[in-house]
């Protein structure tokens, strides 16, 4: 199906949880770049400013698009305190 949620919306707060197979791996896939990036510039540049600012770059393009893909595959945000009778079962968790 592809207009399946890949994330729904947490029950408390604001923000996703992912649902499916295809939202965790785009979470294994944003902590592979954060946490594999650090370890490479911790292995090959940990004193370089420049490779520092490179590595912040990164994080944030994958930051703004990780974001554009939960607005994409989950239902739009809103702020949630428990459960409601107007939740939406195939949005929220």
């Amino acid at each position: 199906m592809p207009d399946e949620y890949w994330f729904k919306r947490r029950r408390h707060g604001y923000g996703w949880t992912p649902v499916t197979r295809q939202g965790w791996i785009a979470v294994a896939g944003m902590l592979v770049v954060v946490l594999g990036g650090a370890a490479v510039l911790a292995l090959t540049q940990p004193e370089s400013t420049v490779g520092v600012i490179v590595y912040l770059a990164v994080v944030a393009i994958t930051l703004v698009a990780f974001v554009a893909l939960t607005l994409r595959k989950g239902p739009p945000p809103r702020w949630r305190w428990g459960r409601s009778p107007d939740d939406d079962p195939d949005a929220d968790l």
